[in-house]
């Protein structure tokens, strides 16, 4: 995060943006898919659509829960657009039908992993002892 002044007020540059992505599949991937095959998919999805300059950006794959086939993902803000696109154009990974639906997108982690349908108050009003 970088700081910068504006009008005598501060306010926070952002240098990532998340995205909660949800993989639907004409078959369960389950544990065939892990985090390595996924940054795989991503990195090719985006060399299809801008060639070898779309391989030069930095993905993450924070979490894949193979459960749910959801996962967090991380990339430089800046081509955050870029990604959504490449996501959107995935059809296919392993060679099942697939696609990849993105959930929420946002600069900050905390609002991409909680919402108010899922808040839990207890865990957030506990003190400790």
């Amino acid at each position: 995060w970088d700081r910068m002044k504006a009008n005598n007020r501060t306010t926070l540059e952002t240098r990532h943006y998340f995205f909660n992505i949800h993989i639907e599949s004409a078959v369960i991937l389950g544990d065939s898919l892990n985090h390595t095959l996924l940054k795989h998919v991503l990195l090719q999805a985006m060399r299809d659509l801008y060639g070898v300059v779309g391989t030069a950006v930095h993905v993450d794959v924070l979490c894949y829960n193979p459960l749910t086939q959801s996962a967090i993902i991380r990339v430089p803000f800046s081509m955050h657009e870029q990604v959504w696109g490449a996501l959107t154009m995935i059809s296919y990974i392993e060679d099942h039908p697939s696609k990849i639906v993105v959930s929420k997108g946002s600069p900050f982690l905390n609002t991409i992993t909680n919402t108010s349908r899922n808040f839990d108050e207890q865990t957030y009003t506990k003190i400790p002892q």
